[in-house]
């Protein structure tokens, strides 16, 4: 038993599955802490993650990787917010997903249309079967699968 799922529960590593294992997750997010947690639980599901402490780090990390399988933003950044990330990461490759992450309740409307999920950072227990359900809308909605 990991770390992660002591913390989370016993649930909490099995519950998404193996459809995670091997892809590919971006996750920007300018506070350290929250970056390390949340790549932690995603290794402990079998996800190979890139990081980055900014919004334009992110884009040039998305643009170098070419494999990337969804991204998980943190909404404020400061320089480029995740919305203008996402916003960037749709236009050059639309069928990504990717999931906001917010200390905010509420989705607001500039973000309709652009992002796919959008999840409070409390709601950590959540992230990885948002990731693995929209991953494979995205596979199944791919031409030619």
């Amino acid at each position: 038993m990991t770390t992660i799922s002591r913390t989370l529960g016993p649930d909490a590593e099995s519950s998404a599955g193996n459809n995670l294992r091997d892809k590919t997750v971006l996750c920007a997010d300018d506070d350290e802490d929250q970056l390390t947690a949340r790549r932690m639980l995603l290794e402990s599901a079998g996800v190979k993650v890139l990081t980055a402490k900014s919004g334009q780090e992110a884009l040039e990390l998305f643009e170098k990787a070419g494999a990337v399988d969804a991204v998980v933003l943190d909404y404020y950044m400061p320089g480029m917010k995740g919305l203008s990330v996402a916003r960037e990461i749709k236009r050059l490759r639309s069928n990504v997903p990717i999931v906001v992450l917010s200390g905010f309740a509420a989705l607001p409307d500039e973000t309709i249309g652009v992002i796919d999920r959008w999840l409070q950072k409390r709601d950590v227990t959540e992230l990885l079967g948002e990731l693995e359900q929209l991953m494979q809308q995205k596979t199944v909605g791919r031409p030619g699968t």
